[in-house]
């Protein structure tokens, strides 16, 4: 129970760290590649938590890549917008003053009840209220209600409002969307004379925001801060994770091919020894191994299921004896089993087709 103990403590953190990387989201706001990572690293927690007999690195390597693979994701995401948009999709408009677009909800195989349901948190209860609906690339539903609709209802003050219509992001860290721009009905060159109108350059603009009406809201980066800096790190770190995990897999491999090796020696010249009649080498080897074996399955057990090594056990305790016993069939016979176990270990451990998929 204490190895049950400690292994949770260590997933525990190792959880935090992911999370802590991927960033601060509810459950709501994950994004698809996130929502995937958040459940598989969870299912991958639980294997050594609960079965001592896994290793714990089986646990915690795919975890580790998971997160490197995630921050490498993210990062690519942020460099591009098509990759973006190819991982998480993009926000589609399923309402538009008022009126259903058939063909996007059909698109996102969202039913009526469905969409109504959401409006209804949203506090709208009448279809012809809501200038634009649009499905996030989280799943969740922004609604920009119409002036005279909206609370406090400038209507029921006697005063006209002036819709100011759908504001949309078509600058983000220097990048220009392109779909933004045709949601808001704005081309590149009108967000061109812009800038050069502010003077300030796309690399750097942070944020420049623009509604159906032609207001626009722009803020520059700060100049402390370099554009790709955090996304840097972020690589450096995601990519040192992962040479983290390979050279563990890589030292694991080598480990457990050199071990078993070293059995497969053993065991034939033991096998050799009997064969040739010389018993007494033939104990002290057997007995040679069986000291040794105690330095291999510490390693061993490091990287592979612990049930994988009780057959060897057995086999270690009563080797000795059948030679004492001068059963050489018997003896031989166990060195004929280490033999086609430590070749099912090594068979198991190459990276080849059939153990991968």
């Amino acid at each position: 129970m204490f190895i049950s103990f400690v292994r949770t403590i260590i997933l525990y953190f190792t959880i935090i760290l992911a999370v802590r990387v991927m960033g601060k989201r509810q459950i709501n706001q994950l994004q698809t590649s996130e929502l995937v990572v958040t459940l598989l690293i969870s299912d991958l927690a639980v294997i050594p938590m609960q079965d001592s007999g896994q290793p714990l690195f089986s646990g915690l390597i795919p975890i580790l890549v998971l997160i490197a693979l995630e921050v490498l994701v993210s990062v690519f995401m942020l460099k591009s917008s098509r990759f973006h948009r190819l991982v998480c999709g993009k926000p589609v408009v399923i309402i538009k003053d008022g009126r259903i677009i058939q063909e996007n909800m059909q698109e996102l195989r969202m039913s009526v009840e469905d969409l109504f349901e959401q409006l209804r948190q949203k506090d709208v209860f009448v279809l012809s209220d809501v200038t634009y609906a649009i499905v996030e690339t989280n799943g969740t539903l922004s609604v920009v209600k119409k002036a005279a609709a909206d609370y406090l209802r400038p209507s029921d003050m006697g005063v006209k409002a002036k819709d100011e219509g759908l504001e949309v992001v078509v600058v983000s860290d220097g990048d220009l969307s392109v779909g933004s721009m045709h949601l808001c009905g704005k081309n590149e060159e009108w967000i061109h004379s812009i800038l050069k109108s502010e003077a300030v350059p796309l690399s750097e603009v942070f944020i420049l925001t623009v509604n159906t009406a032609g207001h626009y809201t722009l803020i520059r980066r700060d100049g402390s801060l370099k554009k790709g800096s955090e996304k840097m790190k972020r690589m450096a770190f995601s990519i040192v994770l992962a040479v983290f995990a390979v050279a563990v897999c890589i030292f694991g491999y080598c480990n457990t091919a050199r071990s078993a090796n070293t059995l497969i020696v053993s065991a034939e010249n033991i096998d050799r020894l009997l064969s040739d009649g010389e018993a007494e080498k033939a104990l002290e080897e057997s007995r040679k191994l069986q000291a040794d074996w105690e330095k291999i399955h510490d390693k061993l057990c490091v990287f592979l299921p612990h049930e994988h090594l009780e057959p060897l056990e057995n086999i270690f305790a009563v080797l000795p004896y059948y030679i004492e016993q001068e059963e050489v069939s018997l003896a031989r016979a166990e060195c004929q089993m280490v033999k086609n176990t430590a070749e099912h270990i090594q068979k198991t451990e190459r990276i080849a087709f059939e153990n991968v998929f």
